[in-house]
């Protein structure tokens, strides 16, 4: 077997089906898998995947429920593939005709290398954005977004992400205590350990919105959140100015965020820049502030203790 591309599954029901449709037609020189993960689904995502097992007879289906999480997931599946290449894409989002042959090659070059992500054929026109990191209602994703707390790495979802089996062991997988957020940290310590991200454009997946306010600002929330804890993991504690910038920067731009709506999908951006605001907040004064806090007093305690 030379790839396996693995999903990650939970109550997939509504949309799993899309996925594996796109994937039936699928045409690649070189034997690959397809490995649905179940992270402990309760509806009827096992028996959809079950009737396409005809379909798509290099289809297996692998158990993950003993712990959730996305990350427990993946990593189950990486450990379970019997490819040397592994592709990463999601139950929610439906990859383009062509995408395992051209994401495949490109693994034979590159260790690490994510597709585009297009938002025009799973989400409604009036939700989408006239720019978003994923791409515009007139084209796909033009480039990978760049980490702002150090610009020369690069991030990519899991939505259309590709790496050699044996780096992501070198690594040691997806960080599983890590809720959110995980395709962050996940990218940011292979490129660490000298593996770069390469960008391969004409490898896309549509990738699906959330067309809740609620769900995208509690989606933004978490990402603002655990965005503080891998910034501690992989900058630091930060300064007293860094604090503050969590805290309180950014406010200013509330006013010009409000004005600028116009629409419905710029409703949706002024709720996902508030999560995001507030998750950062949150995050800080739970993973820097009083970790910090924390720790000094851990160690007054053992200084003492030592006297």
């Amino acid at each position: 077997m030379k790839l396996s591309v693995v999903i990650a599954c939970f109550n997939s029901a509504d949309t799993i089906a899309i996925q594996l449709e796109a994937l039936a037609k699928q045409v690649w020189d070189k034997p690959w898998e397809i490995l649905i993960v179940d992270n402990g689904c309760t509806d009827k995502t096992l028996e959809i995947v079950e009737s396409y097992q005809t379909q798509l007879p290099n289809l297996r289906v692998v158990d993950a429920s003993d712990k959730k999480g996305a990350a427990h997931a993946w990593n189950i599946g990486v450990q379970e593939a019997r490819g040397e290449l592994i592709l990463f894409c999601d139950s929610d989002d439906k990859v383009h005709d062509g995408w395992v042959g051209k994401m495949g090659n490109a693994l034979e070059t590159f260790d690490f290398v994510a597709g585009a992500l297009n938002l025009q054929e799973l989400n409604a026109t009036w939700r989408i954005p006239n720019t978003h990191l994923f791409g515009s209602r007139t084209s796909p994703q033009q480039r990978l977004p760049k980490y702002r707390h150090a610009p020369e790495l690069k991030y990519a979802s899991t939505a259309n992400l590709g790496i050699k089996k044996s780096i992501h062991l070198l690594i040691g997988g997806f960080d599983e205590e890590l809720t959110y957020n995980q395709n962050l940290d996940y990218c940011l310590r292979t490129q660490l350990a000298g593996y770069s991200l390469y960008f391969i454009p004409d490898a896309i997946v549509e990738y699906r919105l959330k067309h809740s306010l609620r769900k995208t600002f509690i989606q933004f929330y978490r990402w603002g959140r655990y965005g503080i804890l891998i910034y501690r993991r992989h900058v630091g504690e930060g300064s007293l100015v860094d604090r503050l910038r969590f805290l309180f920067g950014g406010w200013r731009h509330l006013p010009l965020q409000v004005i600028k709506v116009r629409n419905s999908a710029d409703i949706f951006e002024l709720f996902a820049w508030l999560g995001g605001r507030i998750g950062e907040i949150v995050g800080c004064w739970e993973f820097l502030i009083m970790r910090s806090h924390a720790i000094k007093a851990q160690s007054t305690n053992q200084a003492l203790n030592l006297e």
